[in-house]
């Protein structure tokens, strides 16, 4: 229970910790979003250059099972861009 616990708390890490934050829109096509036939979504995330650092960690994942949280912060995706 501390574990997951720790998870939910940390909120900004580096790559390889047990938790990635990064900013990220969808990328402006029509396969951003993929619906599966068999029941499943497939989705594309564009991300800034200056948050791969922390994306980059999604590499280590690739076996792993993750829990995706979103959170909206801009209607117009180039209000969140840290440039």
């Amino acid at each position: 229970m501390n574990e997951q616990k720790e998870l939910v708390e940390d909120t900004e890490q580096q790559p390889g910790a047990n938790r990635a934050s990064f900013l990220a829109t969808f990328p402006a096509n029509q396969s951003a979003i993929s619906m599966h036939g068999s029941g499943g979504m497939r989705i594309q995330l564009e991300i800034p250059e200056n948050d791969l650092p922390n994306a980059l960690a999604l590499t280590l994942w690739r076996d792993r099972v993750m829990r995706v949280v979103i959170t909206p912060l801009a209607k117009d995706p180039k209000q969140g861009w840290r440039e």
